[in-house]
């Protein structure tokens, strides 16, 4: 069983969200860089609403804030032709790039907090900002700055034609007619004279009594029109729990109002659970007063209940939520392109278009809520079922332990282990990519036909390399973006950007075994990583990189049988890309891959990413094994500090905690005791060798930022230099680094990476017969380093503050917190603020000011 539940989330990784991002800066940098988990995406601005006239403001906020100011737009001008949006074009819409330059900039509005990049560059792989995947969020407000960044530049204004698109019946199977609904207001006793009930007119605080009014006639509605399944739940008094992954801290949030449900997409538990829980929520409500509400800060609180739902509905891809006050219902739209909002509705004067969005909101078409249907309960059991008209299904081995990445936006990969029916276990992948992006399956066509020419010719197929036996694209994102053009505006027609349309799809493969952490021995450990660095030589030779090796690609064969090119495997190909063997390193290439495992080439943005970036890589990754794991196949308790940095969202604290190691001649001695001498003295060669080979080209590629580095020692352990010596890696050899290698040079570099790890497999192997036999005799002379463990991660965000909050949030940080970044804000912002001053007495005294106001001068006493 052990084995099977290893595809469950793993977080001994700081930040292990694949990352891909460009930009021109030159490294290293003050400023939070992005950590993402995304092969494309673009800058573009934000969106954000106020009704505060414009105040004056600073030239560096006013800067930033003409990139990044949104309001409601008319939607008469916005969407002039909205019967055509489901048109097959770039822009997924009827409307021309020409026309969307031309339109009407944004007038100011209160822009959310984060450091503007001084250059950014919208290209067909750049990737988004800092992911919610990424490190430890400690509170609420952590989480809140993170998802503020990494849904930053996606907001779509939709409008009405949104609305209307929401609950078009020709749509939504289960929606009523208009007759039906104003026959329902004119006998409901709980709208009376053009107004619901008990609804104040201007709510002064936010509590029960106008959370209950609004719920109840919520209920009154499902209740009337059948939707027995669903339910609107008062959840502004009851916490429900996050899932945290491991080091991190166990957030909870209570948004005011949810609908629950269940059905057969949603849970194997068919019924609303008491205390409600997030598996069961299909869409969250959060409620404001007119007066103190913001599109900015609502929709990133209700981005953090939405990406809870997302995770804890593995198979959920889309969530719709609401925000509520006592006058308005505005519609929001989370998916893996980012943000969607409508324009605003009167819950009052247009009841009818607030029935229908509360029956749309709670229809029972779970396709239409973001749920894949092809994964589905059926009693106790969950089931896949690659063609919904066919009655083949495969069952789910274990249904609460998929792989899922803890974030909204990006490539949403989640990976279910299924039974094959014969007794294998199988892989269901699926993620989103973009239309640019070859499939993942190209790739391993061409592994397939290369496979096939070889059994021809009577040699064996390519070793350490999954195959594929089925897939299938599901659908597109633009599908479900109800014919809006995905673009999102800034207040000037220079920020606006076009969102990139993604591809639902699917994979199924040969479940190949866990994670590479997971190999139960030192021996085994050490043949899967042999198989995977030979199956890197072969994709070479075809002229494949793999651009995302991480711990969690590598995986190992637990059979102790298994042959060699078996033992370990390779897999997930879907950021892969074709090079020419021979390609110059000229120009740039986006950061693509894991930010813990990347390359130092690969995270400085210097060159094209080449077979020496997934060696790197792959380094990085069996460096990190072998320094977080107790003994094989057990996690220590923490992660060593000096690991720590390089998953940070800052590529300079990334880049120097790599080069620190590299340049640390005792760097091996971090290896966990456990690991063996001879994992040891392989990370101690490796660690060299990088210092050796490709950082000396990392240095050449950076004369034009005058950055060089130039270390080494002696090491302690015997036999190291003798080692590299017999591969010629001498210390001259990095004295001038070369920037281009030739073919010769890369089959000597992966003969070398080879023979090393060969080397330890044969030194592991002795002792293992020598231990058998009784006459092994461990060494006492080995130096250990007992490493710092950590057990926190600063969040990605450290030193972004996240989106403004005021006193009416449901979510609010410490008063200290709130103080400081209002006060950072303010002379940025162009809303009336509120924050809760402390004094000496037990009293709080509440400032109210107009930014741009001055500050009122202190008197001096007597005057």
């Amino acid at each position: 069983m052990s084995n099977r539940r290893t595809h469950s989330y793993d977080s001994r990784f700081p930040s292990e969200a694949p990352s891909n991002f460009q930009d021109t800066v030159s490294v290293p940098r003050s400023s939070p860089e992005p950590l993402p988990d995304s092969e494309s995406a673009f800058d573009a601005s934000d969106s954000g609403e106020s009704s505060s006239p414009p105040a004056r403001v600073q030239d560096k906020g006013k800067a930033r804030a003409e990139e990044q100011q949104p309001v409601d737009y008319n939607p008469d001008t916005i969407f002039p032709d909205t019967t055509h949006f489901f048109d097959d074009t770039h822009f997924h819409g009827s409307i021309s790039m020409e026309e969307i330059m031309e339109r009407t900039p944004e007038p100011p509005g209160t822009p959310p907090s984060r450091p503007i990049p001084s250059e950014s560059v919208a290209i067909e792989d750049t990737p988004h900002g800092i992911s919610s995947d990424a490190n430890d969020h400690p509170h609420v407000d952590d989480l809140q700055g993170a998802l503020d960044s990494e849904l930053h530049r996606t907001w779509v204004n939709g409008g009405r034609p949104m609305v209307d698109s929401f609950i078009d019946s020709a749509k939504v199977s289960d929606m009523i007619s208009d007759d039906e609904v104003d026959a329902f207001l004119e006998s409901y006793d709980g709208y009376v004279n053009n107004r619901w009930k008990d609804v104040p007119e201007s709510a002064t605080v936010e509590d029960e009594t106008l959370y209950e009014p609004l719920r109840r006639h919520m209920n009154a509605i499902l209740q009337k029109f059948g939707r027995t399944t669903r339910e609107a739940v008062a959840t502004h008094n009851t916490t429900m729990g996050h899932l945290n992954n491991m080091y991190e801290t166990k957030l909870k949030t209570k948004p005011d109002i949810s609908l629950m449900g269940y059905g057969p997409c949603v849970s194997s538990d068919q019924g609303i659970p008491s205390p409600p829980k997030y598996t069961h929520c299909i869409a969250p409500i959060e409620v404001k007063r007119e007066k103190t509400k913001s599109l900015v800060n609502d929709r990133i609180q209700l981005a953090v209940y939405a990406r809870e739902c997302i995770i804890q509905q593995p198979n959920r891809n889309l969530v719709y939520s609401a925000a509520l006050t006592e006058r308005n219902i505005r519609l929001h739209q989370y998916d893996r392109g980012g943000g969607m909002y409508s324009c605003e509705t009167d819950i009052h004067t247009d009841a009818r278009t607030f029935v229908k969005i509360v029956l749309a909101l709670s229809t029972e078409d779970e396709k239409l809520l973001g749920f894949e249907t092809r994964i589905y309960w059926d009693g106790p059991k969950q089931y896949f079922k690659p063609d919904l008209t066919r009655p083949e299904a495969y069952e789910i081995d274990i249904s609460d332990k998929p792989f899922r990445r803890h974030t909204i936006r990006g490539r949403g990969t989640t990976c279910w282990i299924l039974n094959g029916g014969d007794g294998s276990k199988l892989v269901l992948k699926l993620a989103w990519r973009t239309v640019e992006r070859d499939a993942e399956w190209t790739f391993l066509d061409t592994i397939l036909e290369e496979n096939k020419k070889r059994a021809e010719q009577g040699r064996p197929p390519i070793p350490g390399i999954g195959s594929i036996l089925k897939h299938g694209d599901l659908g597109k994102l633009s599908d479900f973006r109800h014919g809006i053009p995905m673009v999102a505006h800034g207040r000037t027609p220079a920020a606006i950007t076009v969102v990139p349309d993604r591809i639902y799809y699917w994979i199924l493969e040969a479940y190949y075994g866990p994670s590479l952490m997971r190999a139960p021995s030192v021996l085994q450990s050490l043949n899967a990583l042999y198989d995977i660095i030979e199956g890197q030589k072969e994709l070479h030779e075809l002229g494949i990189v793999h651009r995302d090796i991480s711990v969690r690609n590598m995986v190992v064969n637990l059979s102790p049988d298994a042959g060699e090119g078996e033992r370990g495997h390779l897999i997930d190909f879907d950021m892969a890309k074709r090079v020419d063997r021979e390609q110059s390193m000229a120009g740039r290439d986006v950061r693509t891959g894991t930010r813990v495992f990347q390359s130092i080439k690969v995270l400085e943005g210097l060159g094209v990413h080449d077979y020496l970036d997934d060696l790197e890589a792959t380094f990085w990754a069996y460096t990190w094994i072998a320094c977080t794991s107790a003994k094989p196949g057990e996690a220590m308790a923490g992660i060593p500090s000096q690991l720590v940095g390089w998953g940070s969202p800052e590529l300079s604290v990334a880049i120097k905690a790599k080069e620190d190691f590299l340049k640390n001649p005792v760097c091996h001695r971090l290896v966990s005791r456990g690991m063996g001498p001879h994992v040891k003295w392989l990370i101690g060669c490796l660690a060299r060798f990088f210092h050796r080979i490709p950082f000396p080209r990392v240095e050449a590629l950076r004369l034009q930022r005058d950055e060089s580095g130039d270390q080494d020692d002696d090491d302690d352990i015997e036999g190291i230099e003798e080692a590299l010596h017999e591969y010629d890696v001498d210390e001259a050899e990095r004295a001038t680094g070369p920037i281009q290698f030739t073919a010769a040079d890369a089959k000597k570099h992966l003969s070398t990476m080879l023979g090393l790890v060969r080397k330890a497999i044969e030194r592991e192997r002795i002792d293992a017969d020598r231990k058998a036999a009784g006459t092994f005799e461990p060494r006492l002379n080995q130096k250990y380093e007992t490493p710092v463990l950590v057990t926190r991660f600063p969040a990605a965000v450290s030193r972004q503050p996240p989106v403004r909050q005021t006193v009416a949030s449901r979510m609010k940080p410490s008063r200290k917190t709130l103080e400081e970044k209002e006060r950072a804000r303010r002379d940025e912002e162009n809303v009336t603020y509120e924050v809760h001053m402390g004094s000496s007495s037990s009293s709080n005294k509440r400032v109210r000011r107009q930014v741009g106001e001055p500050k009122p001068q202190k008197r001096s006493k007597g005057k």
